[in-house]
Order: C-alpha cells, then structure tokens, then sequence
C-alpha cells in the first residue's frame, strides 16, 4: 500500500489517495504533526475503496509544519492488515474561511481587524434575606466570540463571501502561523456590509463577522465539491452533463458555482 500526497493551493486542500493492496473492506486515513496524536481526516473513517485506491482530501490540515499521514487497511471483520504513511507541509499565506460541508465555498480573505475577544459568564447571583453575601450559581464559561472585519477589493469577491454567509454552514477560519488572528470551527452571526469610501467607483467593501467558537463537527460530516442542483444549474441538462464528463470519477472532480447556495 503507498499513499500520495499533494497540495491544491486553489482550495487549500490536501489530497491523499491510498492505494489498496490488501483488497481491504475499508480504509481509515489518520493526520498527525507530531506522531503521537491521530485525528481521523474528515470523511475517511472508513473509506470503501474504489478502483484499489481510497480517495479523500483534507481542508483542515495544519500549516507551515509537516503534516503526516497514515492509511490504514482493515478487513470485512476489523482485523488491520497494513499501515502507510507520508507527509507534506502545506502552507497558506492568508486567512483562510472555508465552508465544513461545501468546500467550493472556501475562500482567502484579507483581515481588517478584529474585535475584543469576549467568553459570556454563566453565573447567577442570588440575594438571600438576613444574609449580606449572595450565593453564586455557575457553570463554565461559554466559547469565546468576536467579530472580524474582512475586507473584499472587488464585486466577485464581495460576492464569493456573501456565498459563504449565506450557506449557514460551521465556518474553518484557517489563519498562517504568526498571525494575531482568532481562529478555529465558528458560527457566524448576523453579517454586515459597509462601503470604504464614498466614491461610487470605489467597489470596496468591509464586512464585519460575528464569531462565536463552536465544536468541530463529527468526521463523518463531510464536504463536497458540487451538487446535483449545481451541476444542472451550470450545465443545463443531464445530456450537457454525460457530455462533459466522461467517467463518474470526473463528476466528483468538479468544483460547484458559489451562487448554488442561493435558493431563489
């Protein structure tokens, strides 16, 4: 079994086929950076393989360090048959926001500011008569939360991050080692939109994005590139579809339109 890596800088992915020479039932591929920990890739708990190989990719890697991957074979009654790994250090320059379950929302964003990070007490204090200290009633504290300010430099890209809000989906605010940046799996609030200047060719725009951190959502939720809709949206017809692609391997390949999130 050998498994292959490589780097997509247009999604900022890591794409990684396994290839099967077990004749396995499935097909587990596991990150690490330091060896130690494992954490399954999104999607590949269990990989049917298609073609002797065990396909994935991987949106969620760590930058600027070496990411190493392993794939593991395992039988029809979970015996495991064989182990592979390899590694890659991907890189990112920008901040990255890219969509849990719709990666061709994923896009690069250029980070005005950000707001105070705040974390929301859970507590309550409660007065008791003939006594002068309340008593306290608590919990933890909840996730932190901010608003980032991004700002966009032209009409398609303003558009692009209006895509992304508008799918409702747990964001990945992916951001380059040594940035002073919050990061991680956020909700998004309630968008807001502003002008730069007052200029009418000045296309500019500041959107400010209420971030609250949330949990990671379960492997097996997992991201596609392209919908049944989108594919007739671009194309019109299924015959325009069977025409552009050759194989179903082809269709998987391809990267949706941003504007199938909006539903008319």
């Amino acid at each position: 079994m050998t498994v292959t890596l490589t780097y997509d800088a247009t999604l900022a992915r890591v794409r990684i086929s396994a290839a099967d020479t077990f004749t396995a039932a499935y097909i587990k591929i596991e990150r690490s950076i330091n060896g130690i920990q494992w954490t399954t890739v999104r999607g590949a708990a269990a990989i049917v393989p298609s073609a002797s190989a065990a396909k994935i990719d991987d949106y969620e890697f760590v930058p600027s360090v070496a990411n190493q991957y392993r794939s593991r074979a395992y039988s029809a009654v979970d015996v495991l048959l064989g182990t592979e790994s390899a590694s890659i250090t991907p890189t990112i320059d920008r901040v990255w926001l890219k969509s849990v379950t719709r990666p061709f929302l994923n896009m690069q964003v250029t980070v005005q500011d950000y707001t105070a990070i705040g974390r929301a007490s859970r507590a309550g204090l409660f007065s008791i008569p003939g006594r002068s200290f309340p008593i306290r009633v608590g919990d933890s504290a909840s996730s932190r939360s901010w608003s980032t300010t991004v700002l966009t430099y032209t009409d398609s890209e303003a558009r692009s991050l209006e895509y992304l809000v508008a799918s409702g989906d747990t964001v990945y605010a992916q951001v380059p080692p040594g940035y002073d940046i919050p990061g991680g799996f956020v909700g998004l609030g309630d968008m807001e939109m502003s002008r730069v200047s007052r200029a009418l060719s000045d296309v500019r725009r500041l959107f400010t994005l209420p971030m609250t951190e949330v949990a990671a959502p379960a492997a097996t939720v997992v991201g596609y590139t392209a919908t049944w809709d989108g594919l007739i949206a671009d194309f019109g017809t299924w015959a325009d579809v069977l025409a552009a692609f050759p194989t179903w391997a082809d269709v998987l390949e391809y990267v949706s339109d941003p504007s199938v999130v909006i539903v008319p």
